[in-house]
């Protein structure tokens, strides 16, 4: 394939890929992240609720079961995804799966400006146009109900002792983000996005994603975070943003850094609670 050829390819396609190590990696990312969402969410139980990139419909799922008089729309737009979503969501009889476009999603005339809540997560930071995307939102909500968003500022990793090898190529993840005309730094800017949008932020937190060595969920974390760069990696070695041997080493440099004692990972997820005017 001739090199320009291949970045454009690349540069089409989700950058973790869908390989069975990926939809593992999403199952423990949303046991880490679940239930701090839901505390935040604060849901009635009656919900009419839109879920955008709904990705295997882990949360999808996870938000149907808890609307038990309400109901959940969830889209995806890539087929492998939503087969799995399907196998997932095999006995959750209040959430519907299509599959569709978040910029132009396949709802119903009627479907607009009717949900009570609107959901994405890790959605924002992997499009070229997520202002589309927000607008896209606030015609979905009903006024006065919520979207909420939840998305990356991978600005906020932070590793001690420091991981030299691994946070070099940790700046060469973000820079593929760049490269692809996407913002790996999208998570503080979620109220200027929502408010472009018309929407009105009206609760902003942070997610704890993080642990040092002494707790239980340590080492599903730092998994998490070796699957997020290695399965990118083929797309990272294929931009010459990185080498083979940078991302072994990389990679195995992480590894060795978990078994210190005083192993610690920082990072936080940016929460937002955007609501339509009235």
């Amino acid at each position: 394939m001739p090199r320009e050829q291949e970045v454009i390819s690349i540069a089409g396609r989700y950058i973790h890929g869908t390989a069975p190590e990926e939809q593992e990696r999403l199952t423990w990312m949303n046991e880490l992240l679940n239930a701090q969402e839901f505390g935040a969410i604060a849901l009635r139980g009656d919900e009419r609720a839109l879920e955008l990139g709904a990705g295997t419909g882990i949360f999808a799922c996870a938000l149907a079961r808890r609307l038990l008089l309400g109901s959940v729309l969830a889209l995806e737009l890539d087929e492998r995804q939503l087969a799995c979503a399907r196998v997932e969501s095999n006995d959750v009889a209040n959430l519907e799966l299509r599959q569709g476009d978040v910029y132009a999603p396949p709802l119903r005339p009627e479907a607009w400006g009717s949900f009570d809540f609107v959901h994405a997560r890790f959605l924002l930071e992997h499009l070229t146009e997520p202002e589309r995307a927000l607008s896209v939102m606030a015609r979905a909500v009903r006024p006065g109900e919520r979207v909420v968003l939840v998305d990356d500022d991978h600005d906020t990793l932070r590793l001690w002792p420091a991981a030299p090898a691994f946070e070099r190529l940790w700046r060469a993840y973000c820079g593929e983000y760049e490269r692809r005309g996407m913002d790996p730094w999208i998570g503080r800017r979620l109220p200027g996005l929502a408010h472009a949008a018309g929407l009105e932020p009206i609760e902003a937190r942070l997610l704890d994603f993080g642990a040092c060595r002494g707790m239980q969920r340590f080492p599903t974390v730092v998994r998490n975070l070796i699957g997020v760069v290695a399965s990118a990696g083929l797309d990272l070695v294929a931009s010459n943003a990185t080498t083979e041997l940078e991302l072994t080493q990389g990679l195995d440099e992480l590894r060795a850094w978990s078994t210190r004692r005083d192993a610690t990972l920082w990072y936080a997820v940016p929460w937002l609670a955007a609501q339509r005017p009235c």
